[in-house]
């Protein structure tokens, strides 16, 4: 048991291997009190994954137990138990990650099984950051059982396949900035179990059901599916499922695999959102175990499955101007795959089915994130960029091309390149661009113009953007630190020297022509003593690099003979002798520049995201230590580390020194741009390409564009921002220029842009910072303004990382399909949201009547009736107003206009009857109506009193009555005022006349006197 609390502040855990931001820290959290203090691991940072690795001596079992306390989860904490390979590596026999759940305190357990990570189940305030929640591990070669905050969860799931089991890791989930900080405390491993672990394994945990009508019985579905590890041969099992009020019987099924039951059930859910569901397995031999797990009630639609060993990726989706909706989508065995297809569907019925998919796309080549623009015309273009993976060196990029269809999407035109300047050639050579000669992608819709006009939105780099330098950087034990900059050290197919002369206070690291001196060491050890290099990472990092003419000696600088190595006599293919290597590490031909035809050297290469590729030659302890080699970077991608190891006074292993070779091109900024047809798509306009954007401190990526009603078009990108946002960037002259982009709010990954008819934007998008990246969505409501501070809500999480790019369509008013896939279930699905889900709850509409309004009979009135605030939406779209004037004339329209403190109503009516009268307002936004009533004082201020009736000069001879609210007939004749049509004045007599004789007035034959003198006049004429 390790408290760690006698252990020094600021300090990595003794004994322990650690990269990244590991280190001893205050942790006083719940019960554990002022003074306890634990490890801290932080990932807020693209540099390196975070881990601790603990060693412990190899065992067949393993029993592991800690306090887990996250104060900030942005991504899963992952950790596990490694043990060494029959081929002499060192793997992680299980791997397992705490997942936080979106919008609770909950988290999800899983565990990798090398290809892929499977969920256990759902624990309830595991991601709580208010107390450390005890997690457990017992494991054997075969078997894990693991307890988190009471819940226990068995599997025979491993990653990798050991013959032991040994250290203990901890984890961030990827070399992302995740903006992750965990508190590890109380570390207990041991090395024996007291019985083996038995139990039932649950997979395929239900994610979601759809609504059904009130007081319908939903139809039975599977909740889970488990299989017994351990149990007694023929064991029978039944299950019970609680919805929430209590457990209820559910029938156990055998599954179509061997050896596994399916649990089914039935709940009349009618209400969407999350579901909190708990089932209870029990077997007849004893053995049980519990899921809990959450159904999201959802309306959902099946778009398209996949065949076995496919999934489908990347989707698009518009309508149709027969109303259909035609869908297209990537179908690959992988989120990469050699010749990726496009494949594409129609729906006739809003989304509910759809037909049978059909290739839209194929080639040599991975084709990749189709993209769907209806032009005005009808026609349908298909945009998508492609990919060759046939090169071992990496990837190659051909551009984004363009096919067409003029029958709705039934057949296709050939491709069409966008020309860009962002290509190392136009077009592009038949095996495509290399990442460092310029290349260009897309993952956003052609977009049409009023002029007619067409926009390409892309992403990339140009040409000769670049370089070959490396920055020389040294590991404090808690972050890297830049010692300089070698120029042109990066340049493939040269072997270059590197050597290093360590002391233990200091150390002289020469690379290239450019000498280093510091005193900066990784881990404080008693001695010096083996070599050893690795990649820098376990994500696949696209590494290879090559390792000649090693000499080691132990004075610093060398003084003594020094052991060589040239591995020009070692076996090609095979690990250097007598060093431990990790991943891909052997022996191969260098000809390398002036190293000869025959030259061999040791190769190492990271493409796996399994592990880290190193190697460790072993040397004699001893108190200084010479190293030098020549170094070629074949393929840089993360970095190049490297160093000195020594024995630490606890009894393990560290690395004193710890250098990084980091290619500061690499990654060459990438920026935003368009390309424009004038004609309808069939040439594009590579020379006259605008940049939307390009910083040399982000990427710009994933442009998609909005034409707005006014003209303005508005472009959405992805960027590679710490924390990472939606950028926005605006164009007023059809995409010549644009302004600055500036950063909303949007967490948005990989989004989409739906123009309404409003003039709103609904953004639907991966939520970036989030583990697993779900599927969120926020609807902008004036895109012409400012895009932050609106309501954004999640729409679909598969539970799986591979998610998200989504793509939605208005199915109906107010009624959204954003589509989404769930790789493992091969299934692209269409996740209905309505207006109203994206309204924030705290905007409620309120309508506060005016009071003391007064008005005049004969005079037009036009004053203010209400003021109304909070309601969402586009002012100058989104609030209507209508108003009942009360005095039995009808309705009109109300005017809605923006004030300082929200919005205001007013209303044009003519009374021409005095007294008071409760005029009604109904005020409407998006989502929501209010009514409200408001006192209206009419009144006359000065009577006519004349003794008849007289209409614009026409004596109709009808006695001048008082007519009520202190007026006369005249007074609610109105002739005074200014009338620009005769016609409407003979009928607003009429009108008038039709009032006074239901209020008894006058007579019948009254009635037609005064009509007859209004038509009479001239008024109006």
């Amino acid at each position: 048991m390790r408290t760690f609390d006698g252990e020094e502040l600021g300090e990595p855990p003794e004994g322990c291997a650690t990269t990244g931001d590991v280190v001893v820290g205050e942790a006083p959290f719940g019960a554990a009190g002022a003074g306890n203090r634990a490890v801290r691991l932080i990932d807020d940072t693209d540099a390196g994954t975070t881990t601790m690795t603990c060693a412990y001596p190899d065992s067949g079992e393993r029993y592991v137990s800690f306090g887990f306390n996250p104060q900030r989860h942005g991504g899963p904490l992952l950790f596990g138990i490694r043990g060494d390979t029959a081929a002499g590596g060192t793997g992680n026999a299980w791997w397992f990650g705490i997942s936080p759940i979106a919008g609770t305190d909950d988290a999800t357990v899983m565990v990798y099984d090398g290809a892929a990570w499977n969920q256990l189940g759902r624990v309830e305030g595991l991601s709580s950051p208010g107390e450390f929640t005890e997690v457990t591990v017992a494991a054997t070669m075969h078997v894990a059982q693991i307890t988190a905050a009471g819940a226990t969860f068995i599997t025979d799931l491993r990653r990798d396949d050991t013959v032991n089991l040994g250290a203990v890791v901890f984890s961030s989930s990827g070399r992302s900035a995740v903006g992750m900080e965990f508190y590890l405390d109380d570390l207990a491993v041991g090395t024996e179990l007291t019985d083996d672990p038995v139990g039932l394994q649950f997979v395929d945990i239900a994610s979601w059901v759809n609504p059904v009508s009130e007081g319908e019985p939903s139809p039975a579905f599977r909740l889970v599916s488990f299989r017994p590890i351990g149990a007694a041969s023929g064991e029978t099992f039944e299950a019970t499922v609680d919805w929430g009020a209590g457990p209820e019987p559910a029938t156990v099924e055998a599954s179509g695999q061997p050896g596994r039951f399916d649990v089914i059930g039935s709940h009349p859910y009618s209400e969407t959102g999350p579901h909190s569901v708990v089932v209870d397995v029990t077997g007849s031999a004893g053995t049980s175990g519990r899921s809990a797990l959450t159904v999201a009630v959802e309306r959902r639609s099946v778009v398209a499955v996949e065949p076995e060993g496919m999934a489908p990726r990347f989707p698009s989706v518009i309508r149709l101007d027969d109303g259909r909706l035609l869908a297209a989508y990537y179908s690959g065995v992988g989120h990469v795959d050699p010749q990726g297809l496009i494949r594409v569907t129609e729906s006739d019925d809003n989304g509910a089915t759809w037909s049978e998919p059909r290739t839209a796309v194929t080639g040599r080549f991975d084709n990749r994130d189709p993209k769907l623009t209806r032009l005005s015309d009808g026609t349908i273009l298909l945009d998508y960029f492609v990919t060759s993976w046939e090169d071992p060196a990496g990837s190659r990029q051909l551009g984004t091309h363009v096919v067409r269809s003029e029958d709705d999407g039934r057949t296709w035109s050939d491709p069409i390149w966008l020309d860009t300047r962002m290509s190392c050639a136009q077009p592009p050579p038949a095996e495509g661009c290399a990442s460092a000669d310029g290349w260009s992608a897309s993952h956003g819709p052609i977009v049409e113009l009023a002029d007619g006009d067409l926009l390409a939105p892309l992403y990339g780099v140009r040409p000769g953007s670049a370089g070959q330098d490396v920055d020389v950087r040294i590991y404090d034990g808690s972050g890297w630190q830049t010692l300089g900059r070698v120029e042109d050290f990066g340049t493939p197919g040269r072997l270059k020297p590197v050597s290093v002369d360590a002391t233990a206070t200091s150390l002289e690291i020469t690379v290239g022509d450019e000498t280093f001196s510091t005193d900066v060491r990784r881990d404080d050890t008693v001695n010096l003593t083996n070599v050893t290099f690795a990649s820098a990472g376990t994500a696949p990092t696209g590494m290879e690099f090559y390792v000649d003419d090693l000499a080691v000696g132990a004075q610093a600088p060398p003084s003594a003979e020094l052991d060589v190595r040239t591995f020009d006599d070692e076996p090609l293919g095979e690990p250097p002798a007598g060093c431990a290597v990790r991943g891909d590490v052997e022996v191969t031909g260098a000809p390398f520049g002036d190293a000869g035809t025959d030259n061999r050297a040791v190769r190492l290469l990271d493409d796996s995201s399994t592990q880290i590729t190193s190697l460790t030659c072993p040397h004699p302890a001893s108190d200084e230590k010479h190293l030098s080699f020549t170094f070629a970077p074949e393929r840089f991608a993360n970095g190049f580390t490297f160093g000195i190891q020594g024995d630490t006074a606890a009894g393990g292993t560290g690395n004193a020194y710890w250098i990084l070779l980091s290619s500061v091109s690499s990654a060459p900024s990438q920026r935003a741009t368009v390309v424009r047809s004038t004609d309808g798509g069939l040439t594009w306009e590579g020379d006259d390409e605008v940049t939307i954007a390009v910083d040399d401190r982000i990427h710009f990526q994933e442009p998609n564009l909005t034409v707005l009603p006014s003209g303005e078009i508005v472009a959405g990108l992805r960027a590679t921002s710490n924390p990472q946002v939606l950028y926005v960037s605006r164009s007023f002259d059809n995409g010549y220029t644009w302004t600055p982009a500036e950063p909303s709010d949007i967490p948005a990954s990989s989004h989409d842009q739906l123009l309404l008819d409003d003039g709103s934007v609904l953004v639907t998008y991966g939520i970036a910072g989030v583990a697993n990246r779900p599927t969120g969505g926020v609807l902008v409501p004036d895109a012409s303004g400012d895009w932050s501070g609106h309501h954004q809500i999640p729409i679909y999480d598969s539970g799986h990382g591979d998610q998200a790019n989504p793509s939605s369509v208005e199915i109906e008013p107010g009624v959204f399909m954003t589509l989404a896939y769930d790789v493992p279930a091969r299934t692209l699905y269409g996740i209905f949201t309505e207006l109203a889900d994206y309204r924030d709850p705290e905007l409620n509409l309120e309508v506060t009547p005016a009071t003391g309004v007064t008005a005049a009979v004969g005079e037009e009135f036009g004053d203010v009736l209400a003021g109304v605030t909070g309601g969402w939406g586009n002012p100058g779209a989104s609030l209507t107003a209508s108003i009942d004037w009360g005095d039995g004339t009808g309705g009109s329209p109300g005017v809605v206009t923006e004030v300082a403190a929200g919005h205001d109503v007013t209303g044009s009516h003519l009374f021409d009857v005095g007294g008071t009268f409760d005029v009604t307002l109904t005020v409407a936004d998006r989502t929501q109506t209010r009514t409200a009533t408001v006192a209206v004082e009419v009144t006359c201020p000065e009577t006519d009193g004349r003794e008849t009736v007289v209409i614009g000069g026409v004596d109709s001879g009808l006695p001048n009555r008082a007519a009520g609210g202190g007026c006369s007939i005249n007074d609610r004749i109105a002739d005074e005022r200014a009338w620009d049509d005769h016609g409407a004045f003979v009928r607003h007599v009429g009108a008038v006349a039709d009032r006074l004789l239901a209020e008894g007035v006058i007579e019948s034959r009254e009635h037609g006197a005064l009509v007859r003198a209004a038509a009479r006049s001239a008024v109006g004429r």
